[in-house]
């Protein structure tokens, strides 16, 4: 149907929110790029795009880009410089998550149509402002004031910036393996993440509108390397197992982890 360009590296992770208003890349670059979706019109129905205007499909004939199902609609810069590993988001689709390839993960506030379009609004009058400050002139043609691929003030034109906003950093300890939005949100809290790091740790964070938090880890019972060997005592109470770095006794009947012993 459609042939998407414009990537300078490879794909590595996609998704798309769950009311299927934009979709999201992630690639080795620094850019988040962003899409809106155009769903099939039917007959008789009208839908409003990202920036309020009314789409009508009359039925008469097909929109010269009834295929075009992915339109561009921007980029916004990451922080980090690794390559993108995953990108999600929550249920609800108010916060998009992009987790690297290294130990950070970004969480970005995915703002309403309404909130949107008023910090366009505020956009657009701070930019007003700010020409007026610097005595800029105006481009007048026939008395109309014109505004570049801006908008007007009442209909302003959205930008990626004005639906996305960095909210937080989570910096774990050790790099991330893969990252997981709990279903339930938890009260108190915009969301709670799960972290899998790569030396066998999980972990869990809460996240607030201005902070995150460390709710939970697991991370005593399994051995931070691969196992390298097994055995049993002569009574089948006890089983041993060593790794790289250390040696675990376990019981067996439960499965519990009774005692670590760091070893070189």
């Amino acid at each position: 149907m459609q042939i998407v360009s414009g990537h300078h590296s490879e794909i590595w992770s996609i998704d798309v929110d769950p009311e299927e208003r934009f979709l999201v890349t992630g690639s080795a670059d620094v850019e988040l790029r962003f899409f809106t979706v155009n769903h099939e019109l039917n007959e008789d129905h009208s839908v409003s795009d990202v920036s309020g205007t009314e789409i009508v499909n009359n039925g008469d004939k097909p929109s010269p880009d009834k295929w075009q199902i992915l339109k561009q609609f921007g980029e916004i810069q990451r922080q980090s410089k690794d390559r993108v590993a995953t990108v999600r988001f929550n249920k609800s689709g108010n916060l998009l998550a992009c987790q690297v390839a290294g130990k950070m993960v970004e969480i970005f506030r995915v703002l309403d149509s309404a909130e949107a379009k008023r910090k366009a609004k505020r956009r657009l009058h701070r930019k007003k402002e700010k020409k007026s400050a610097k005595g800029a002139v105006e481009v007048i043609e026939n008395g109309d004031i014109i505004h570049r691929s801006e908008g007007d003030g009442n209909n302003p034109m959205v930008t990626v910036p004005d639906v996305f906003k960095l909210l937080q950093t989570i910096r774990a300890s050790k790099k991330i393996c893969s990252i997981c939005f709990c279903p339930i949100t938890p009260k108190g809290s915009m969301a709670a993440l799960a972290l899998s790091l790569n030396n066998n740790l999980l972990e869990c964070y809460s996240i607030e509108s201005s902070a995150n938090t460390k709710t939970v880890a697991i991370e005593l019972h399994g051995h931070r390397s691969d196992v390298r060997s097994l055995t049993l005592s002569s009574d089948n109470t006890l089983l041993m197992s060593t790794s790289h770095n250390a040696v675990k006794i376990w019981n067996p009947s439960t499965g519990s982890c009774l005692r670590t012993i760091d070893s070189g």
